[in-house]
Formats: C-alpha cells, sequence, structure tokens
C-alpha cells in the first residue's frame, strides 16, 4: 500500500502556498468555516 507523506499545494482556491507534513496513520484537517480544508482535499 503507497502513503502519502507529504503534500505541497500551490494556487488552489483561497491558498496562496502550504506544505503539509503528513503522520503515519490517520490525519485530521480542523479549522474554522471558509480556512481552506475543502480546498486541501480537492488538491
Amino acid at each position: 500500500m503507497s502513503t502519502l507523506k507529504s503534500l505541497s499545494i500551490t494556487s488552489i482556491r483561497n491558498i496562496l502556498q502550504a506544505e503539509l507534513k503528513l503522520s503515519s496513520g490517520i490525519n485530521l484537517l480542523q479549522g474554522e468555516n471558509g480556512s481552506g480544508k475543502t480546498s486541501v482535499l480537492e488538491a
């Protein structure tokens, strides 16, 4: 099985640039409405 270790996002909706380092297992996205959670999932 493949494992995603990091995610780099540039110019997706309201996210200009982001670098996410992911842990093994389950990773959660948490934030206020309009903070970009759905944008990360769609990237």
